[in-house]
């Protein structure tokens, strides 16, 4: 997931972790024959909301509060 493309792990208040996904695009090419996606591009972003939590990111682990990273998505087929 995001955290984890982040290279971060939630080790307690996970509840305290909201994720909001945004600026959703999708372009592709369908075969009209078989109805099936023949290549394509979609992307969106997730928006990190954390309030506090304690976390292991980067080398450092303990206590976080009002953290806010983004982590933007492509996927090419």
């Amino acid at each position: 997931g995001a955290l984890e493309d982040l290279g971060a792990e939630i080790k307690s208040g996970r509840e305290n972790v909201k994720l909001t996904y945004v600026n959703a695009k999708l372009n592709c090419k369908i075969d009209n024959n078989t109805g099936k996606i023949v290549s394509g591009t979609w992307s969106y972003t997730v928006q990190i909301r954390i309030s506090e939590a304690t976390i292991s990111f980067g080398g450092f682990s303990g206590s976080a509060k009002n953290l806010y990273a983004e982590v933007n998505y492509k996927v090419v087929i």
